[in-house]
């Protein structure tokens, strides 16, 4: 996986579309490719569930992301 980032470039962009965000340097960038792979990639143990499986179960288990309408009012309100 090549990794090659050209800062100028993206701040340059980021000012074309006026974007608020703003490019910068992280550790994600000098980590080694072993090292990012690791990060961002996934590879399950021999008892683990597959990526599937555990993004399947995710999502039955996971709250809305949106609040529910209160009965009174009809708003939408975050509630614990």
């Amino acid at each position: 996986m090549a990794f090659e980032l050209n800062f100028e470039e993206l701040r340059s962009t980021i000012n074309e579309i006026a974007a608020e965000w703003e490019a910068g340097r992280t550790d994600f960038i000098t980590m080694s490719e072993r090292e990012r792979l690791l990060l961002l990639g996934y590879t399950p143990g021999p008892i683990d569930p597959s990526l599937e499986e555990s993004e399947r179960t995710a999502r039955r288990t996971s709250r809305p992301s949106v609040p529910p309408r209160t009965k009174r009012s009809g708003a939408r309100r975050l509630t614990t």
